[in-house]
């Protein structure tokens, strides 16, 4: 039985925003960091496309989505993100 209930969790998410350059990425990085119970992980910025995928982790796209829109970010989705690194490296996966 656990200690912790639902609202303690978090859960980790990616931001796919518009972002012309470094600049626009780092800003929106910052900000995003700056979210109550949102913590900022790693950005990828795809110049050619003036994207950029900010990974974090947050208790809901709800509460990602609202420090987004007071920073003023132009996000075009927020969805639940999966990492398998522990899966490529775990025998029992039979991806090894």
């Amino acid at each position: 039985m656990s200690n912790s209930n639902d609202s303690d969790r978090v859960t980790t998410f990616i931001v796919e925003a518009y972002a012309p350059g470094r600049a626009a990425a780092s800003r929106a990085a910052r900000a995003l960091a700056r979210g109550a119970g949102i913590r900022y992980l790693r950005s990828i910025l795809v110049p050619l496309d003036g994207r950029c995928f900010h990974l974090v982790e947050g208790p809901s796209a709800a509460a990602i989505g609202e420090a987004a829109r007071a920073a003023a970010i132009g996000v075009v989705r927020i969805v639940k993100a999966v990492d398998v690194r522990d899966a490529l490296s775990d025998p029992a996966s039979g991806t090894a």
